[in-house]
């Protein structure tokens, strides 16, 4: 009696579902006027100047 061969079925699907298209923002009514602009934003410090060049070891006693 030959073995009985039973059909294999995936309870997954073979691919992953498609997400949902995202949903198309509302066109701006005409009549509303627009949302105030964002505040510009505040105006960065002014750099610090340069840092002086470090100053040259001091000399040992015995080169004078």
């Amino acid at each position: 009696m030959p073995p009985t061969v039973v059909p294999v079925v995936s309870p997954a699907p073979l691919r992953p579902p498609t997400p949902a298209p995202a949903p198309i923002p509302p066109a701006p009514d005409p009549l509303t006027p627009p949302p105030p602009a964002a505040p510009p934003a505040a105006a960065p410090p002014p750099a610090l100047p340069a840092a002086p060049p470090p100053a040259p070891p001091p000399a040992p006693a015995d080169w004078a």
